[in-house]
């Protein structure tokens, strides 16, 4: 397709379509360029599609920065079982944590997570696990 003959609704359309299929908005942009040959940043009128979501009321659960070190902090665990010695991966998978733990607070105090939303090992596998599967399978 190409730009000239796209609307802003049939963009607006695919990108829900994309999100009720379970992307991210990076893979939405990426798929938009990729796969549609379209230029976000143009029709859009300079909007990228975090911005575009947030207008058609499409929500994330957990912003996506969380989601990648959720990833990170899984692959690390995964890596920690088969080499419990690791000492270098262990203060990595720490600073890591410590950098989730920052970041949740920002999120919290700027309303984009709830409050109630704590971060526990448990989280980190459970959103790291689906998020890896759904999109890369291993």
């Amino acid at each position: 397709m190409e730009n000239n003959q796209i609307s802003k609704e049939q963009i607006n359309d695919i990108i829900k379509e994309l999100w009720n299929k379970g992307y991210t908005p990076s893979q939405i942009g990426k798929e938009l360029k990729e796969k549609y040959n379209i230029n976000v940043k143009e029709i859009l009128n300079k909007k990228l599609v975090r911005y575009a979501t947030k207008e058609l009321n499409l929500k994330q659960e957990i912003p996506e920065d969380l989601l990648y070190l959720f990833k990170k902090i899984n692959g690390m665990l995964k890596h920690l079982e088969l080499n419990k010695k690791d000492i270098v991966t262990k203060k990595k998978l720490e600073e890591l944590e410590n950098r989730v733990k920052s970041l949740i607070k920002y999120y919290k105090r700027n309303k984009k997570l709830p409050q109630t939303f704590e971060y526990s090992r448990d989280i980190a596998k459970m959103y790291g696990y689906s998020w890896t599967t759904d999109f890369y399978p291993i």
